[in-house]
């Protein structure tokens, strides 16, 4: 019995994935709310959940213009939270919980000297700095940051460190990526005045993306996605490859946006809709903090 206990357990957890998320996934909606299954979370530990190498593209080259407009003028990942830490190391803890292999932080080649001090100060060691001068947009800056990432297998995720999302969303997240064996995956939250929305058929698959970027008016209501974007590193690369060509070369902005319209194209985006957003915020200006 004790030499057979793993072999049954694995079969079980295999029998339970099957049912729950392949099955589940194909045939009807209930996949919208696997993303907040306790029992889930419960069963798979990080190292189960994310066996495959992880990478990590923090994306923290914006302007911040909001953020200056109501007085704060570090840059935006360094706000401090009520609970004492930032922005950005917020969302190192959260991949500190996982099994990743490289973090890279995308930054404006202007506030480096800020970011090495701050990264210093707080003994941060599992990160490497990008920085960029002439940015044009953060799709820019992630396919810099990808170019810096030697790998040929495995999942990239890139991040905004200013979206606060549920604990072991970016854990769920990845399980599912990597159980389900995804292209691209984007968990989506329901939300009033949205900043994005998206548009699915009666699949539910994503069809259409809409950007205030874009000037496209927004839904009372819509899906949004809440900064994290996981893409298998190869499949990230070759969509950058090819926007670079054609929709990039023209200059411009250059924005995670048109990746995922890409991918979309290509109908390889995965998007669950967590179930719940109880601490979801999404930190666009100093007054939203206080709210939290």
């Amino acid at each position: 019995m004790i030499i057979c206990f793993p072999l049954c357990l694995r079969r079980l957890e295999n029998m339970y994935l099957n049912k729950k998320y392949i099955d589940v996934h194909r045939s009807s909606r209930k996949y919208y709310e696997i993303m907040d299954r306790s029992d889930v979370r419960l069963m798979m530990s990080p190292e189960k959940a994310c066996p495959d190498k992880n990478y990590f593209i923090i994306i923290a080259g914006g302007q911040a213009t909001r953020m200056k407009q109501g007085g704060f003028m570090l840059p935006k990942p360094l706000y401090p939270l009520p609970d004492g830490r930032t922005l950005l190391t917020r969302t190192i803890d959260e991949i500190s919980n996982l099994t990743a292999h490289e973090i890279r932080l995308q930054v404006r080649s202007e506030e480096k000297q800020v970011f090495e001090q701050y990264i210093k100060d707080n003994n941060i060691t599992n990160l490497k700095l990008i920085c960029m001068s002439d940015l044009l947009g953060h799709g820019d800056g992630a396919r810099y940051a990808l170019q810096d990432i030697n790998a040929k297998e495995g999942a990239v995720s890139f991040l905004w460190c200013d979206m606060l999302y549920q604990n072991n969303t970016l854990l769920n997240t990845l399980m599912l990526h990597h159980e389900l064996g995804r292209a691209v995956t984007m968990p989506t939250v329901s939300l009033t005045n949205p900043y994005a929305s998206l548009e699915r058929d009666k699949n539910y698959s994503v069809t259409r993306f809409l950007f205030q970027s874009d000037g496209l008016e927004m839904p009372e209501t819509g899906e949004d996605n809440i900064g994290i974007f996981v893409f298998d590193i190869n499949k990230a690369k070759e969509i950058i490859d090819d926007l670079f060509k054609t929709t990039w070369n023209g200059g411009g902005q250059r924005k995670v946006d048109d990746l995922l319209k890409q991918a979309m194209l290509r109908n390889e985006i995965f998007a669950p809709r967590i179930g719940s957003i109880t601490d979801y915020k999404n930190i666009n200006s100093p007054l939203v903090l206080e709210s939290i």
